[in-house]
Formats: C-alpha cells, sequence, structure tokens
C-alpha cells in the first residue's frame, strides 16, 4: 500500500522517470586542414642552396617543414633518425644490457 502511494504521488508530480526529449541532431561540421603536404623537391631545393651558402642544411629543410602547417612534421639528421627508428623497433643504446624473450614466452636478461 505504501509502495501504491508513492507510486500515485511520484505520477502526479510528474517525478517519474520518463524518455528524455531526443536530442536534436547536429549538422556535421566539415574541418579545413590546415596543413599542406611538404614537396621533397623543395626541400632539397632549399638545402642545396643552404649547403652552397655555408649554411645548415637541416635548418633549411625545417624552415620548409614548418611552412606546411604540420604541427607533427620534423626533419631528422642521420643520427636523429637512426635513433628514431630504434625507438619504433624497441632497441635502446646505453643501457647496458640486453633482453630477449624465453621460448616460455618470459623476458630473461641475456647480457
Amino acid at each position: 500500500m505504501v509502495f501504491g502511494c508513492v507510486l500515485a504521488t511520484g505520477a502526479a508530480t510528474g517525478s517519474l522517470p520518463q524518455d528524455p526529449d531526443p536530442v536534436p541532431e547536429l549538422p556535421a561540421r566539415a574541418v579545413a586542414s590546415t596543413s599542406s603536404p611538404v614537396d621533397r623537391e623543395e626541400i632539397e631545393d632549399a638545402a642545396a642552396k643552404a649547403e652552397a651558402d655555408g649554411k645548415s642544411v637541416k635548418d633549411a629543410a625545417g624552415e620548409v617543414v614548418s611552412r606546411s602547417g604540420d604541427r607533427w612534421g620534423a626533419v631528422y639528421d642521420e643520427r636523429e633518425y637512426e635513433e628514431f627508428e630504434q625507438s619504433l623497433d624497441g632497441s635502446y643504446l646505453g643501457v647496458g644490457l640486453s633482453a630477449r624473450r624465453t621460448a616460455t614466452g618470459g623476458v630473461a636478461v641475456s647480457r
């Protein structure tokens, strides 16, 4: 009986759960890219000009890449690129040991 009274009171006051109002669909917005592809030839030309002028080839190439608007674009010298590749393949220099996977799936220090 108490439950019935609570239910009737909730219905009378409009406090029972109801279906939420449907959310109106918002139109999709197109987002324009603010970056443009970098022309490899333009980078090579800038690097060659910098080298001929005795300036930093890396800085010249970096300037061309930065003008593209791509915040993830980067220029690496040979050493930096080698380090970048090693970071992707999981090998690191300078820690003084090596690890290998065992036949059972564990990891063991091998050196």
